[in-house]
């Protein structure tokens, strides 16, 4: 099977700059680099449905401490084919100051990237998210923007 999504989410427009207690944003979206950060990841939980009515969950992962690695995660609702692709140690660069991902995988089968979409929109919390890999196989392609602002889940 290899699918193909695409998938827009249209929600209200939310402004930055946008501050949440210890968090600020878009900077927090951002890698942080330095000897402070011990765990840094990025993710999407997503139930997606088709014009078609077909209807799919996702999940795509991105981690850059305390390991570099990538999880995708794509499955049919109800009795259907359930695809896992996880790369370790692949090549990982992630931008500061705003989200800006590409994660090239070691065997040349994974190539994904999530990146935010404003100031060029003008849409704050808006990202295009591209999963690739060969050996699942499947992939997406989606255009996400935000319903709710971003919260702390911690503030430690």
């Amino acid at each position: 099977m290899h699918q193909v999504l695409t998938i827009l989410i249209l929600t209200t427009q939310l402004r930055y700059p946008f501050n949440a207690g210890c968090l600020s944003f878009p900077h927090d979206e951002g890698a942080h680099y330095g000897d402070s950060v011990v765990t840094e990841w990025w993710y999407n939980n997503m139930l997606l449905h088709t014009e078609d009515g077909d209807s799919f969950g996702v999940m795509l992962t991105f981690f850059r401490k305390p390991a570099t690695a990538r999880v995708f995660n794509i499955t049919t609702l109800g009795p259907g084919e359930f695809l896992s692709g996880v790369d370790l140690l692949g090549q990982m660069t992630a931008d500061t100051g705003h989200l800006d991902i590409t994660y090239t995988g070691l065997t040349g089968t994974v190539a994904d990237t999530f990146r935010w979409t404003f100031p060029s929109d003008s849409i704050a919390f808006s990202y295009v998210a591209k999963a690739n890999d060969m050996n699942i196989p499947a992939s997406c392609s989606l255009r996400l923007r935000a319903v709710e602002y971003p919260f702390a889940i911690d503030s430690i």
